[in-house]
């Protein structure tokens, strides 16, 4: 999970690597709605998310809170998950779509841990076609996503911790052009 590059770091985007998978709609995207996936011609809302087996799914508003998950860990974090597309066991088969079952990692008897960031910026982007024809400026485009991962023992092969953090900074510019009648017209 971790060596495959991932845009905005959303594992549910593997999901789609499986036959019967495909990505949520535009409409959701255009909202910026996460972790959502299409399986078997089933709605986006007909999967179940579980989070070490229990009940992850984000009932907050019509939306989900823009997130199809309650509680969504960060790439570093996930130990291993697995996506049903059919033939579930009864006690997760209560969705008719798929069934995401998410593991946390764990610590482990060394103190183990990882620190990221990536960064974009509009330094390497090309500006719009049409800002260009106008004369304007390309819009500001700022992305600073970060975190750390961190485990170890408490008691030396009983007990462990594990911590994890990630944020994102994200800034921007949304180009827009208007052609306004000119006074002859």
């Amino acid at each position: 999970i971790q060596e495959l590059p991932l845009n905005g770091r959303d594992y549910n985007q593997l999901a789609t690597t499986i036959s019967g998978v495909l990505p949520a709609t535009p409409r959701m995207d255009s909202v910026g709605f996460k972790g959502a996936i299409n399986v078997n011609g089933n709605r986006v809302f007909s999967n179940v998310f579980l989070l070490d087996g229990v009940d992850n799914i984000s009932y907050s508003n019509s939306f989900r809170g823009e997130n199809v998950q309650l509680v969504q860990p960060s790439v570093d974090a996930i130990g291993e998950f697995k996506v049903q597309t059919n033939a579930y066991a009864a006690e997760i088969g209560r969705g008719s779509g798929a069934v995401v079952n998410a593991t946390v990692r764990s610590g482990t008897n060394r103190f183990r841990g990882t620190v990221y960031e990536f960064l974009r910026n509009d330094a390497l982007d090309a500006n719009n076609f049409f800002l260009n024809a106008a004369g304007e400026s390309k819009p500001v485009r700022r992305r600073n996503q970060f975190g750390a991962a961190v485990g170890g023992p408490i008691i030396s092969n009983r007990t462990f911790w594990f911590a994890d953090y990630e944020g994102l900074r994200e800034r921007e510019g949304v180009p827009r052009t208007r052609i306004v009648p000119t006074a002859d017209e």
